[in-house]
């Protein structure tokens, strides 16, 4: 990488709209509808780190759907007129997944790493092994420099107890592990960028909080945002969250924060829930003596930020 080049991490999330994508564009009907029984198949117990069996169909239909979305940009190219250019970008971008018209939009380039975001549902992975053998075939340049698939263990529509417990928690620190690899690489300015435009939206929120705390705090150096594209696919809808955060004061609450949630049966658990100055932490109740989300989130960034 060139050292006057911007450092990217784009975490983009993964939705399922790449299926109707392989459908509208007639890949073979037999393959792709075996596909869709082995996923339908799947137990949810079983949660396959790999692709398996299913790989050879996942990289040839990534194949082909690469390159028909390759004749599409060549048939729509950017142009020098900046109207032309726009109605060209929109044209093309109408024939692509979610995820990839979205990182056309961000301009993902050759320098960039792509974290691919998967639900942890059987769907949800298989749209995320089709999306990386499509920007294999779609983008090389890229998949040189980096994407990556990651398994959001917990992440799941179906399950929203589980999906608080474990699945947001796990959600940011894989966000605080990227923030984290992001912070070694060179470059003038480092970007952390969530892409939402695919996926459970039930993260958003959660991503905008943990882009609020990752580009506020004064010792990593990174900038944040978090993007959407327009259904429409002719506009990015960008918030660059910098509402000033009292760092100092989380660096003092930290490790009753720490104790709150990882040892609530502890004496310091027990103080630390029972702390006036920490009330905005836990479950709402007079009674309460569990912490909240916010808690458990904070704790789950620290950790994976090694602050």
């Amino acid at each position: 990488m060139n050292v006057n080049e911007v450092a990217r991490t784009i975490i983009t999330h993964v939705g399922t709209s790449i299926f109707d994508c392989l459908a509208a564009e007639s890949w073979e009907r037999a393959k792709l509808n075996e596909l869709k029984r082995h996923i339908d198949a799947a137990s949810p117990s079983v949660r396959p780190s790999g692709s398996g069996s299913l790989e050879p169909l996942y990289a040839e239909a990534g194949s082909f759907l690469g390159e028909r979305l390759r004749s599409y940009w060549d048939n729509y190219p950017n142009d020098p007129d900046t109207v032309q250019s726009a109605v060209n970008g929109k044209q093309r971008r109408r024939f692509a997944p979610a995820e990839i018209a979205s990182l056309d939009l961000i301009g993902v380039e050759t320098a960039d790493r792509v974290v691919l975001a998967c639900s942890d549902t059987e769907h949800g992975m298989a749209a995320g092994h089709l999306l990386y053998y499509t920007l294999r075939a779609f983008a090389p340049s890229v998949a040189t420099n980096g994407i990556s698939l990651c398994r959001l263990e917990g992440v799941d529509a179906e399950d929203g107890t589980r999906f608080a417990e474990s699945g947001l928690p796990n959600y940011i620190k894989m966000i605080g592990a990227e923030a984290r690899q992001l912070r070694q690489r060179r470059g003038p300015q480092r970007s952390l960028i969530c892409n939402v435009t695919g996926g459970y939206k039930g993260v958003v929120p959660f991503a905008t909080l943990a882009a609020q705390l990752i580009g506020t705090h004064p010792g990593l150096g990174l900038t944040t945002s978090v993007v959407y594209a327009h259904d429409e696919g002719d506009a990015l809808i960008m918030l660059v969250p910098t509402l000033p955060v009292d760092w100092a004061q989380l660096d003092n609450y930290i490790a009753d924060l720490r104790a709150m949630v990882k040892r609530p049966e502890s004496s310091e658990g027990r103080a630390a829930l029972h702390n006036r100055e920490l009330v905005s932490y836990r479950e709402r109740g007079v009674e309460s003596e569990q912490p909240n989300t916010l808690a458990r989130l904070l704790v789950a960034l620290y950790d994976a930020l090694e602050l």
